[in-house]
Order: C-alpha cells, then structure tokens, then sequence
C-alpha cells in the first residue's frame, strides 16, 4: 500500500519490474479546502505515461448523496488539467479519467476542492515508464 501522510497524501510506488509506478490517495474525507491527495516530486529518470482516475465524492452510507469536486494536476507547480465532477443526483460525470505524458524528472501533484463536505473520494495514478 502506499505512505500516507495526515492528509492523506501518497507517495510513487515503483513497481518490482520497474516498468512503471502507481499512486493511491486511498480514502479521503471530501472537505472544502483545496488539499493536495497525491504528490510526487520526482516521477523518475524516464518520461511517463500517466492514467489517473478521480470518483467523485459519494456518502457510503447513502449513495444517493454526493458532492461537487474540482480536480487540479499540476505539473511542476503550474496547472495543466482540470476536471468538475458532479456525483450527486442522478446527472453530471461521477468521475474523471486523465492521460498525460509526464516528462523525466517531472514533480507532480493532484489537488481536490469540494463544494461542500459530503462524503469520500479516492484518487489512483499510474505511470508507464516509455522510451530506452
């Protein structure tokens, strides 16, 4: 599993093939204050290929209720996607699916804002090593 730390924050976990890596935020409490969930400083010495999913918030108690989430990337420190994600009612996208090229030594970082504090997300990330 991945290191957490008190924001719930993961860390790269480089597979044992060394073809690639993945992150996960695990399960985050939706709050209204932008908050980092995975944080990467350095992706490694080769470009990656990168695949992440974001669900939006949904209360595991009643799956009727949801949330209003913004999800940032930020690519050494600049923004470079953004996504809203609607998970409550029964219209909107209840989820996000990037795919970027990360470029070697690149820092990386995943942000999320909800509109109010209704329920959990999770948030996944993984890398593909490409080139020699």
């Amino acid at each position: 599993m991945a290191i957490e730390n008190e924001f719930g924050l993961s860390s790269q976990q480089v597979l044992k093939s060394n073809i690639g890596w993945w992150a996960s935020s695990g399960q985050i409490t939706a709050d209204t204050n932008a908050k980092p969930v995975i944080s990467i400083t350095n992706v490694g010495q080769r470009d990656s290929l990168v695949e992440i999913y974001f669900s939006g918030a949904i209360d595991n108690l009643d799956l009727s209720l949801g949330n209003t989430s913004k999800l940032e990337l930020y690519l050494n420190d600049t923004v470079i996607y953004q996504a809203k994600v609607i998970s409550s009612g029964a219209t909107g996208q209840m989820y996000a699916n990037v795919i970027c090229f990360i470029p070697a030594r690149g820092k990386v970082r995943i942000d999320i804002t909800d509109a109010a504090p209704t329920g959990t997300h999770t948030t996944i990330m993984r890398g593909h090593f490409v080139g020699v």
